[in-house]
């Protein structure tokens, strides 16, 4: 039960929640984050983004607990630079999938990402090239058969209907393996079954000794559904889709 801002962790998105596309993080964000910290509260953040796209988005802003990043594939703790794997997904079976997938989509960006958070660029297209332009990642071009480390996460870029397209295809095969999620409207987020974002907020509270009822998240997109469900109290933010919303109840920014 909350009594006092010190009972309370917030956790929020990245890309479109707490950052804006232009300006990055905004100073009005930092200095409200700042206060609500210094009066007691605890702030952390939940991105899609690996932990040194996540490190750079943050420009120097102070973290109360270790960030979720990768989806929910790790937990990392930029204090003392240490990362908490909280699944892979088996590159043995990632590569038959994968040579599949862009078998069957010509079209398809394909960005693996390891637990580091070290990028492979499998398969690039218009919407690739864009993400690693706005996460400012580091990459090196491979094939899929030169995959040869557990991934913590795939993203697969393209159009919103050939992801559709993608995501039917994904879903008739039935790969269980996998949990795969629109983490914005041009990227399909891949991990590893029963990995998402909020089961990295329970591993995230139990590690930290947080009740998850004193736990509030915002969200914007289809990825942060999970976390918006498992916190004590979800908001979204005024320009999520109505989906997220509804997951969100009466919570909107």
């Amino acid at each position: 039960m909350i009594q006092s801002l010190k009972d309370i962790l917030v956790v929020c998105d990245l890309d479109n929640t707490l950052l804006m596309a232009k300006e990055g993080l905004p100073s009005c964000n930092r200095t409200i984050i700042e206060l609500f910290c210094m009066l007691g509260g605890r702030f952390t953040v939940a991105s899609d983004r690996s932990p040194e796209s996540t490190k750079r988005a943050l420009d120097g802003l102070k973290l109360s607990c270790p960030a979720i990043v990768s989806s929910g594939a790790a937990l990392y703790d930029f204090n003392d630079e240490e990362l908490i794997s909280l699944g892979e997904i088996n590159h043995h079976h990632a590569i038959p999938a994968l040579a599949e997938l862009t078998n069957r989509f010509a079209n398809l960006g394909v960005m693996v990402y390891s637990q580091q958070g070290k990028a492979y660029m499998v398969q690039a297209n218009h919407d690739s090239d864009l993400l690693a332009k706005n996460e400012r990642l580091h990459y090196v071009f491979t094939s899929v058969d030169s995959i040869a480390v557990p991934c913590a996460k795939i993203d697969l870029t393209a159009h919103p209907s050939t992801l559709l397209q993608v995501q039917k295809y994904l879903d008739s095969v039935g790969w269980s393996e996998w949990e795969y999620t629109m983490s914005s409207p041009r990227v399909l987020t891949i991990t590893a079954s029963q990995v998402t974002k909020g089961t990295a907020l329970q591993r995230l509270c139990q590690q930290e000794r947080i009740l998850l009822e004193d736990t509030i998240a915002i969200g914007d997109y289809h990825g942060d559904i999970s976390l918006l469900q498992t916190a004590g109290h979800g908001v979204a933010v005024s320009n999520a889709p109505q989906q997220v919303k509804d997951f969100a109840g009466q919570g909107v920014l």
